[in-house]
């Protein structure tokens, strides 16, 4: 399999919650680093924001069929990280 788009995507985002929500659950960082590419996502939540990063570098690739396993568990890998969720709720008021 030849892969002819070489790819190198940087992204930051921050986003803001609404005013009294909390973060209950975030998909945490992953850092994969193979001969395939590199793939960096983090989310950073601080002071009712979050902060996430990626970055995503695939180069011009061959990928010949011993080697296809390897590269599909790297795709998945960042394919199950990317469908996490990011969940917030409203807060509680304490009693």
């Amino acid at each position: 399999m030849q892969l002819s788009v070489n790819i190198n995507n940087e992204y930051t985002v921050e986003l803001t919650l609404p005013a009294g929500y909390e973060i209950v659950e975030h998909p945490g960082q992953l850092d994969l680093k193979s001969d395939f590419g590199r793939y960096r996502g983090k989310f950073e939540p601080e002071n009712g924001k979050v902060l996430y990063t990626k970055k995503f570098v695939l180069p011009l690739l061959l990928i010949f069929p011993e080697n296809y396993t390897g590269f599909k568990e790297f795709c998945t890998a960042i394919d199950q990280f990317e469908k996490k969720d990011l969940i917030i709720r409203r807060k509680t008021p304490r009693e």
